[in-house]
């Protein structure tokens, strides 16, 4: 069985539209970016990368990390060192899960859906990847390709962790399934950015296909015992300590 730690890296605000899908509109909605620490059994597995201020501000104003909050300082806390990670499951390749960071993690496998890494690296059209950061796709694609595992579907990482794919907020995002001692926890990463898309079944805004999110938030309601949505500030107010 494994602990969840949910890992802050940074707060922004977005107009209310791009969270909850046709709705909220005139609203400006405050969220949290995570990266999601996964220990037990002998693993220490992380859940996307994180990323830096100097990387937000690429993409305009808005995403403000405090000094604490950078992803390697979350780490330690955890007395958690970079090298000691063997597994990076990567949700998606938007700048806030894929960022150049990735070459912290010298010894680490990564895994994304084929899907996704096909997007990012030709899209077929430049708007589905505006939230890409392109060096950091590189990295990934170039001189880290034999770290780099393509998975298609539902697929088994370790016992007991598994993805799956939604589709929904970008053409091959994926979920992680963790098994922990209160049942199966989803980790959604960014096809549900908060609990009331769920309770008020409400696509997230800021997506590819309204139809796969639709599907996605099915499946995570069904499937999860403890949801764990990828920008809801109240994951800190829940789950500061860990979910197991």
């Amino acid at each position: 069985m494994y602990k969840i730690y949910p890992l802050k890296v940074a707060e922004e605000t977005d107009p209310g539209p791009l969270v909850f899908y046709m709705n909220n509109w005139g609203e400006e909605i405050k969220l949290f970016s995570y990266m999601w620490l996964i220990r037990g059994d002998r693993q220490t597995v992380l859940v996307d990368t994180g990323f830096t201020q100097e990387v937000a501000d690429e993409f305009g104003p808005g995403v403000i990390q405090q000094p604490e909050e950078h992803p390697l300082r979350q780490l330690e806390k955890h007395g958690v060192k970079p090298d000691e990670i063997r597994t990076i499951i990567l949700t998606h390749a938007h700048f806030d899960h894929l960022s150049p960071l990735v070459e912290e993690y010298t010894k680490a496998q990564f895994f994304i859906q084929a899907k996704e890494m096909s997007y990012a690296t030709n899209p077929p059209h430049p708007g589905l990847v505006e939230y890409n950061l392109q060096r950091a796709v590189d990295k990934l694609s170039g001189e880290l390709s034999g770290r780099v595992t393509l998975v298609e579907g539902d697929t088994e990482i370790l016992p007991g962790i598994n993805v799956f794919w939604t589709g929904g907020h970008t053409p091959g995002h994926q979920s992680v399934a963790v098994q922990t001692e209160s049942g199966k926890a989803i980790i959604t990463g960014d096809v549900v950015f908060t609990y009331k898309n769920l309770d008020d079944d409400i696509p997230v805004g800021l997506n590819t296909s309204v139809e796969e999110c639709y599907l996605a938030m099915r499946r995570i309601r069904k499937e999860g015992d403890i949801i764990l949505p990828g920008h809801d500030p109240l994951i800190m107010a829940k789950h500061s300590s860990g979910i197991s």
